[in-house]
């Protein structure tokens, strides 16, 4: 969850689920809506991820019953286990929920951020709505030797946010669901953002801007110092369509911290920069990622001024050939 937390775009838009839930049992209903400043928001859709074998579809729209930016899903099944999300037609997207459906014991855990300062109360509850005393789990460890028919969290902190689950003795274990924990909104308005001082800049290894398809994998990164910096996410705009690094399909690409390892089998040819959570931009850069049989060997990190540089034209085979070389078309 914490990286799909790095993925989201820094947008107000979020998913409402009702009942507010992670959890859910088969043949139940719930809603899930775009909502922004506690109102329905027209112009987003809910999206859902659907996994194939060595591809992944987000954004199926053949689920449930649209209305607009909201979306009811009736006679819930195995098929409805996944995580949903809210996008615009630009690309922007809501922050990432995962809806689990089970048939015997759920844990009912709230589906939105629970804010630091509250108290919450975690229960097992069968199909027929009791709560029994189960076990409580919180990151695959048990929390307390003695079953208890509910976990209460009293002033909820940051800390608290995990991966929580319970066990019925007789009726099995409850998925597990990651508890979100936010900051209650400032009553004064943020400050605006600092200007970009942090010197964050873009790095692609090897130091290319093209790259053939079905090559060596790509990795794209964030750096300062020459180290990772955190709290950065890799960015790359498509065909006129803003992405985070793992937003399209977790087969073809990896996201490990503020790094991007990008698999060549897929065209990814896009400008990609780095991002702070509070909008800071890094350079960019143009990559290609070719089919063709052709490169031009030219760095994708900025050339220092005073230095010399060398550019090749290569084959598929890494030979070096003669060729024309143009610049700005002459």
């Amino acid at each position: 969850m914490k990286t799909l937390e790095l993925l989201m775009i820094l947008v107000h838009v979020f998913l409402n689920v009702s009942p507010n839930r992670l959890q859910f049992f088969i043949r139940e209903s719930l809603s899930l809506i775009c909502v922004e400043n506690g109102r329905l928001v027209e112009g987003w859709t809910v999206m859902k991820h659907g996994g194939g074998h060595n591809l992944c579809r987000p954004g199926l729209r053949d689920f449930g019953t649209m209305n607009g930016s909201s979306v009811f899903l009736s006679d819930l099944g195995d098929k409805d286990t996944s995580f949903y999300w809210c996008e615009d037609k630009d690309g922007q997207m809501s922050e990432y929920t995962t809806i689990r459906i089970e048939d015997h014991a759920i844990l009912d855990i709230p589906a939105l951020p629970v804010l630091t300062g509250s108290d919450l109360t975690l229960r097992c509850k069968m199909r027929n709505g009791s709560t029994i005393p189960a076990f409580f789990y919180i990151n695959g460890s048990l929390s307390a030797a003695e079953p208890k028919e509910e976990f209460k969290i009293s002033n909820v902190q940051k800390s608290d946010e995990g991966a929580y689950s319970c066990t019925l003795v007789t009726y099995g274990r409850s998925p597990m669901s990651f508890l979100r924990v936010r900051d209650p909104p400032s009553a004064a308005p943020p400050p605006p953002p600092p200007p970009l001082q942090l010197q964050v800049s873009l790095n692609v290894t090897p130091n290319l801007q093209q790259f053939f398809g079905r090559g060596p994998a790509v990795s794209v990164s964030c750096l300062k110092d020459g180290k990772t910096v955190e709290g950065w996410t890799v960015k790359r705009t498509i065909e006129n369509k803003t992405l985070a690094c793992g937003a399209y399909c977790s087969m073809s690409e990896r996201f490990i911290g503020s790094a991007c390892v990008l698999n060549t089998y897929m065209i990814f040819t896009g400008v990609y920069w780095c991002e702070s959570r509070t909008g800071l931009k890094s350079d960019q850069a143009t990559i290609t990622i070719t089919g063709g049989d052709l490169i031009l060997e030219i760095p994708a990190l900025p050339v220092l001024t005073g230095s010399d540089v060398t550019l090749r034209c290569r084959n598929r085979n890494g030979e070096t050939v003669s060729a024309y070389f143009f610049k700005n078309n002459l």
